[in-house]
C-alpha cells in the first residue's frame, strides 16, 4: 500500500531549512526523527538539572528571605521608635507654635484695631466737617428759595394783578359788544318783519360769507332785474359758478327750486351752481350736499349754510373736481353721475365724522382748559392771593 502523505510548512529563507531540503526524503525522515530523540533526552536531562538546581534556589532564596525579614523588622522597630520621637516632637513644636501665633495674632489684632481707630476718627472729622457745610449750604440754599419764591409770589401777583385788568378789559368789550348785538339784533327784528328786507338781509350774510370763505375769487352780486344769474358769481381762474341764497325759516319751497333750475339752464355762462339755504333744508332734498347734474353741470343743495360756513367751500371743491376730471369720462352718462354721487355720499359721511371728531376733540380741550384754570386758582387759594 502507499503511504499517506502530509505536508508541513516551513520558512523558506532559513539556512537550515535550505541545507534540510537538499537531503532525500529517507534522509529527511532520519534527520526528524534523530532530532526528535535528542530533544526529549534533552528535555528530560534539562528537566532533572533544573530541579536539582530549583531546591537550591529555593533554600538559598528561603535563608536570604528570613534574613530580609529580620532586617525589616528592625527597620520597622527604628522607624517606630522614631515616629514616636517625631509625634512628640510634633507636639511640642505645635503647642510652642500655637502660643507663638496667638502672641503674633494678638499684636496684629491691636496693631489693626489702633489704625482702624485713627482712621474712623479721621473720617469721623472729615464727615463733621463735610455736615458742618452742608448745614452752611443747606441755610445759603434756603435763603435762595425763600428769595425766589418772594419773586414768584410777588410776579404771581402782578401777573394776577394784569389778568384782572384784562379780564376787566375783556367785560368791557363783552359789554359793549352785547349791546351792540342788541342794538344789531333789534335790526334784525325789525328787518324780519319786512320779507323784502329779510331777503337783503340774508344775501348780504352770503355776500359776506363768500368774502370770506374764497379771498382769491372774484365775487360779483346780481339784482333781481339780472335774469339767469342766481344772486352771486363765483368766478375763479377757470370756473365760472352760480350761488344762490336762500333765507326761510322753513324749507325752501318747491317754486324756488324750479326757479333755480330755469336759471341753470338758460345760463351758458356757468359751470356749475349752488344753492344755499341759510336757516333750513330744501324741499325734496332731504340730505344735505344733495348732488344732482343739470345739462352735464353739477349741482350743489346746501341745508343750514348760516351754521356751517365750510360747506359752502367744500361744495366748491367737489364742483372743481368733478369739473377737472371731466375729460376722463363722459358726465353726461347717467351711470357716471351715480358713481360721482356715491363717491361724494361717502367723502361727505367721512367729513362728518371728522367734524364730529374734531368738535370731541374740542370739548376735552375746553375741559383740560377749565379744570387747568381750577388747579390754579386752587394754587392762588393755598398761597393765600385772593383770587
Amino acid at each position: 500500500m502507499e503511504e499517506e502523505l502530509t505536508e508541513v510548512l516551513l520558512p523558506l529563507n532559513n539556512k537550515y531549512v535550505k541545507e534540510f531540503l537538499v537531503f532525500p526524503i529517507e534522509k529527511q525522515l532520519q534527520i526528524l526523527k534523530l532530532g526528535i530523540l535528542t530533544y526529549k533526552f534533552s528535555e528530560q536531562r534539562f528537566k532533572t538539572v533544573i530541579d536539582n538546581e530549583k531546591e537550591d534556589i529555593i533554600e538559598k532564596l528561603t535563608s536570604q528571605h528570613s534574613k530580609e525579614l529580620e532586617e525589616v523588622k528592625s527597620i520597622n522597630s527604628n522607624l517606630k521608635t522614631k515616629i514616636v520621637n517625631l509625634e512628640t516632637k510634633n507636639k511640642d513644636q505645635y503647642n510652642e507654635f500655637r502660643n507663638t501665633i496667638d502672641e503674633s495674632v494678638f499684636k496684629e489684632k491691636e496693631i489693626i484695631k489702633k489704625n482702624l481707630e485713627i482712621s474712623f476718627n479721621e473720617k469721623i472729622d472729615e464727615l463733621k466737617e463735610k455736615i458742618s457745610q452742608l448745614e452752611k449750604n443747606k441755610e445759603i440754599l434756603h435763603q435762595s428759595t425763600l428769595s425766589h419764591q418772594k419773586n414768584f409770589y410777588d410776579q404771581l401777583l402782578l401777573e394776577k394783578e394784569k389778568a384782572n385788568q384784562l379780564i376787566d378789559k375783556v367785560r368791557l368789550d363783552c359789554d359793549i359788544k352785547i349791546e351792540e348785538y342788541r342794538n344789531k339784533l333789534d335790526e334784525f327784528q325789525k328787518v324780519n318783519q319786512n320779507s323784502t328786507l329779510k331777503g337783503q338781509r340774508g344775501e348780504d350774510l352770503m355776500y359776506n360769507m363768500l368774502v370770506e370763505q374764497f379771498p382769491g375769487c372774484q365775487i360779483d352780486t346780481h339784482t333781481s332785474k339780472e335774469s339767469h344769474k342766481g344772486d352771486f358769481s363765483l368766478i375763479d381762474d377757470t370756473h365760472h359758478g352760480m350761488i344762490e341764497s336762500k333765507n326761510y325759516k322753513k324749507n325752501v319751497p318747491k317754486n324756488e327750486i324750479q326757479k333755480f333750475y330755469h336759471d341753470i339752464e338758460n345760463n351758458n355762462d356757468i359751470d356749475y351752481a349752488i344753492l344755499c339755504s341759510l336757516k333750513s333744508g330744501v324741499a325734496n332734498k332731504p340730505k344735505d350736499f344733495t348732488l344732482e347734474f343739470i345739462d352735464g353741470r353739477p349741482v350743489i343743495f346746501l341745508h343750514k349754510v348760516k351754521d356751517n360756513k365750510q360747506s359752502i367751500k367744500l361744495a366748491y371743491t367737489i364742483c372743481k373736481l368733478i369739473l377737472k376730471n371731466m375729460q376722463c369720462f363722459d358726465i353726461t352718462k347717467e351711470e357716471n353721475q351715480i358713481k360721482i354721487k356715491q363717491i361724494i355720499k361717502s367723502y361727505l359721511q367721512n367729513h362728518k365724522k371728522l367734524v364730529s371728531l374734531q368738535n370731541d376733540h374740542n370739548k376735552k380741550v375746553n375741559k383740560m382748559m377749565s379744570d387747568q384754570l381750577s388747579s390754579f386758582n386752587n394754587l392762588l387759594d393755598i398761597i393765600n392771593i385772593v383770587s
